[in-house]
């Protein structure tokens, strides 16, 4: 990438000098063994020359008395009819460009071709640059104070002189502009401001064509107060609990929230700190929740979700007392049911001729006799007071009726239900006439229509369920004449699974990686997936795959699906697995974030001395990666004062809050002895399955030297300036926020690029931003860090006072 700095529209850039583009004309390379005869042109190491006279195997880069190299970093002058041209010389003429071969005057470029003494090049390039938008995209805002407006400038000879472009902006003059490929990004020194505004970009090549683009593009920057809502789950069958957390957007503190989960206008539940809140819909419909919120300073403003509540179709299993025997048979058909909004119907149909044979209003046993031989699948639909059924034919409740003479076959279960891995103990009975004996039982265990052991006795089985789901094992028993008899059970296997994440606050740009560990007591396909706090997929950890049951590790480091890093913030590991034909969510946010606790902290001094650069320093521990809530009040007035965090997602470990003893509006706060300050914190804990990637830049230890700063002075222990001093972990760029103490107005904003990691000093040389010296008085400053993958850091402050 190559970089220049422009302030106020001056530019450095790298300059470089090459030969015209070869492509540009229709000329061979040189040949040793070729006859060149004078007016031929040739390239040679990407070169263009113009032969003298007959020539062969004369290399043109070591040969000036044969060749003339032809170099045209810019268009040629025009022909002239009374200027002297001699061999190389190049022309414009009629928009082509020719090259003299041997002496000439008078004659004009193309006459007497092709004996005369001009060599056509081709036709001349008289187009400006192509500049174009690319980021903003059309009707996209500017959403930030210093993103940058990307254009993409392309041309045949395009310029890297300083003063061939220009970048204006009817709301910016200075400019940080960095070349990548073809693209220029322009960046502002100064930050944007709100409304709509002209961007303009002149850019001229290196034969003197140029072009100028404007571009309309609009700023909406200034921090507005805004409420949205995170909701797990958003949707899903009745009766549907979710957890709803306040995404809340604002500058200053934020005194109420309210919510109306169900949408009836009527507020439910009120509370001062912004806690999650958990609601359970038991009634399936759309429910539009809303959420409240009112500021330190009165404004208001509601964030909505719609939360989709789906009819649980009712939950039913059938048994029947045997699945076969001699006619007339006599079977107890068992129907067991639940649903939320509770049962209107259950219909048999036992014979399986698709008529209903019996219905009544609730589950239970009913009997039906088979008077007839012959293979009989029953089922039953079961439909709720909403009108949604569900219809049980399962290889468990097939009937098979058979003649007196014909032999029976029943298999009884020990267990036929529990955790995997599950042993299941099944003992064979037959009935049969006593002129046939048993010779063969073929045993299925799963039901897949495959024999997974043959026995020839009618000893017991065992056989060992290892994945999760419903399996009907299957016992056929094959007798010495021929005949055969056929038994069917249900067993219900039960998973269970536990998901914990070793390292849940890591840095990649240092290398560090988590640890998503995994236990499985069945055998699963499943695949492991990252998602961010909104739910949207980062990162595939593991694609579907078969996993036998046990204990893994699979690592995450950080990155996307592109292997680029991501943002500073919280991510998800979630498991998503196949059972009974269905996909299962294993999502750990539900059912543990959420909960607010108060996080150790350090002890509070019961004074300090912010204009002596001794701040107020608050030191807390989260002990997982957790969303703060930070605020200074009083202890006698349910006031905040000032809102350091806002539910901010932080990891694990130590963390800091600074004060220099200003309010949200940048002014100094008014307290007495009795009624002091009260410092406030909840953390509100993120889930057992958040990853937290503290990749951002982390600023500590700012100062500002001297504490009363005498501008144009020159003292062995003073020079004018302000000096600011810090640590920062890790590159970023640097802004600087300088405001009136006294009336709270922004008076200097600057951006110091690519300040390098360390213990950094940066100078502010007490000027306002329109280049004047500020006013004497008291002044906040502030600094926050910014990366390339966009986050920003909290602000720094400290106080410092200009005295003239």
């Amino acid at each position: 990438m190559k970089a220049f700095h422009y302030v106020v529209l001056a530019f450095v850039l790298m300059t470089s000098c090459q030969a015209v583009a070869v492509e540009l004309f229709d000329a061979p390379p040189w040949q040793e063994t070729q006859i060149y005869r004078g007016k031929d042109l040739v390239v040679y190491d990407d070169h263009l020359y113009l032969a003298k006279f007959w020539n062969r195997g004369e290399q043109p880069d070591v040969s000036p008395h044969v060749w003339t190299p032809i170099y045209m970093n810019s268009l040629p002058p025009a022909w002239s009819r009374h200027e002297v041209y001699r061999h190389g010389d190049a022309v414009f003429f009629n928009g082509k460009l020719y090259l003299a071969a041997w002496w000439t005057i008078w004659l004009e470029p193309g006459s007497l071709s092709p004996w005369g003494p001009w060599v056509y090049l081709g036709e001349a390039d008289l187009s400006g640059p192509d500049i174009s938008l690319i980021s903003p995209e059309v009707n996209e805002p500017l959403t930030s104070e210093y993103q940058p407006v990307i254009v993409q400038v392309t041309d045949a000879h395009l310029s890297q002189e300083p003063a061939d472009y220009t970048v204006t902006s009817t709301k910016n003059t200075e400019f940080a502009l960095e070349w990548l490929a073809d693209n220029l990004i322009i960046k502002p020194l100064s930050p944007w401001a709100d409304g709509e505004f002209t961007l303009v970009v002149k850019a001229k090549d290196t034969w003197g064509n140029q072009s100028e683009a404007q571009f309309s593009l609009l700023a909406e920057i200034s921090v507005p107060i805004q409420s949205e809502i995170i909701a797990m789950p958003a949707s899903g069958e009745a009766p549907l609990k979710v957890l709803f957390s306040p995404n809340i957007t604002t500058d200053k503190a934020i005194n109420y929230y309210r919510w109306d989960f169900d949408g009836d206008g009527v507020f439910d539940r009120q509370d001062t700190v912004g806690r999650s809140q958990s609601y359970t819909f038991n009634m399936p419909g759309t429910y539009q929740t809303a959420l409240e919120i009112t500021d330190s300073i009165g404004r208001k403003d509601t964030g909505y979700i719609d939360i989709e509540v789906e009819n649980a179709a009712p939950v039913v299993s059938a048994t029947v007392n045997q699945t076969n025997g001699h006619v007339p048979l006599t079977v107890q058909f068992t129907a067991s049911a639940t649903d939320n909004e509770g049962i209107a119907s259950v219909a048999w149909d036992f014979n399986g001729d698709g008529q209903v044979d019996t219905t009544s209003d609730t589950a239970g046993t009913v009997s039906f006799t088979f008077e007839q031989v012959g293979n009989f699948q029953a089922s039953v639909s079961v439909t709720d007071t909403l009108g949604k059924q569900t219809r049980v034919a399962l290889p468990n409740i097939e009937i098979r009726a058979v003649d007196p003479d014909s032999p029976t076959a029943r298999v009884s279960l020990d267990n036929p239900a529990g955790d995997a891995p599950l042993t299941v103990t099944l003992t064979p009975a037959v009935t049969h006439r006593d002129s046939v004996s048993v010779q063969d039982l073929l045993w299925d265990f799963d039901g897949d229509g495959l024999t997974d052991e043959i026995t020839s006795t009618l000893d017991p089985v065992q056989w060992v369920y290892k994945s999760a789901g419903t399996f009907f094992p299957t016992l056929t028993v094959q007798f010495s004449d021929g005949s055969s008899a056929k038994d069917v059970q249900q067993v219900t296997v039960q998973e269970s699974l536990s998901l914990s994440i070793i390292g849940n606050s890591i840095d990649p740009t240092a290398g560090q990686a988590a640890r998503v560990k995994t236990v499985i007591s069945a055998n699963l396909s499943l695949t492991i997936q990252i998602e961010d706090r909104l739910g949207q997929i980062v990162r595939t950890l593991v694609p579907w795959q078969e996993r036998e049951a046990g204990a893994y590790e699979d690592i995450w480091n950080g990155l996307d699906a592109q292997g680029q890093p991501l943002p500073q913030g919280d991510y998800y590991a979630v498991l998503n697995y196949r059972k009974d034909g269905r996909v299962v969510r294993f999502d750990l946010r539900p059912s543990t974030s959420g909960a607010a606790y108060n996080p150790s902290r350090s002890r509070i001094p019961s004074t300090f001395e912010p204009y002596n650069n001794k701040p107020l320093v608050i030191e807390f521990t989260l002990n997982k990666p957790s969303e703060v809530t930070a605020f200074m009040g009083l202890f006698n007035t349910n006031t905040r004062l000032v809102t350091f965090k806002n539910r901010e997602p932080l990891g694990k470990g130590k963390h800091r809050i600074v004060w220099s003893g200003l309010g949200d509006d940048g002014k100094p706060v008014v307290t007495t002895a009795s009624n002091k300050f009260l410092f406030g914190i909840w953390g509100y804990s993120m889930g057992d399955n958040t990853i937290f990637l503290s990749s951002g830049p982390v600023l500590n230890s700012f100062k500002a030297q001297p504490s009363i700063v005498v501008p144009n002075t020159h003292t062995e222990t003073s020079d004018g300036n302000s000096h600011l001093s810090f640590s920062l972990n890790k590159p970023a760029d640097i802004e600087l926020r300088v405001s009136d103490i006294d009336t709270g107005a922004l008076v200097r904003r600057q951006l110091f690029s690519n300040v390098a990691a360390g213990n950094q000093q940066l100078i502010w040389d007490v000027k306002a931003d329109d280049g004047n010296g500020v006013a004497p008085g008291k002044y906040r400053l502030g600094i926050r860090a910014i990366d390339p993958q966009g986050y920003v850091s909290p602000y720094l402050y400290t106080v410092q006072r200009v005295y003239y």
